[in-house]
Order: structure tokens, then sequence, then C-alpha cells
């Protein structure tokens, strides 16, 4: 199985051309029902190097924080309605 994240060596961040028959989906059980996960399957599908070599986990760590700034700003969110609804 191929990741979208290949190769210790030079982490290189790879771009997966999506063929529904290529690609397999397996649902993952999560707490949240509302935030559906899955476990994609990428060995079938054609892929393209996205930037230069050795740069993936660069541009992976800068979507994690960018992911994670986000979730913070909808926590502050869902905390300021518990405060509404508790006062």
């Amino acid at each position: 199985m191929r990741s979208a994240i290949a190769s210790y060596a030079a982490p290189r961040l790879r771009r997966a051309l999506i063929v529904s028959s290529a690609l397999s989906r397996r649902p993952m059980r999560t707490l949240d029902p509302s935030r559906p996960q899955a476990r994609l399957d990428f060995s079938a599908t054609l892929e393209r190097q996205v930037g230069d070599p050795g740069t993936g986990a660069l541009v992976v760590m800068q979507g994690v924080a960018h992911a994670t700034i986000a979730l913070a700003a909808e926590q502050v969110g869902g905390a300021e309605r518990c405060l509404e609804a508790a006062v």
C-alpha cells in the first residue's frame, strides 16, 4: 500500500489520481458520528509528486498547524455556546 506521504529518506508529498475503481475506502468507527472517517488504500492509484523532494514533511506539518488552529477556533465556539446555555 502506498501512502500519500512516501519515503522516509526524502519525504515527498504525492497527489493521487482518484478513480473510484482504484481507490479503496473502508469506514472507521469514531466517537463522533457527525465526523465520519475512512481508511483509504491508494495501492492501485496513479500519482504525481507535488513540490520538491524532501519538502513533504514541511508541507504536512504546516497543514497540521492550520488544522489545529481551525479546530481550536471551533472548540472556542463550542465552549462559548456552553457558557451561554449555562448562564
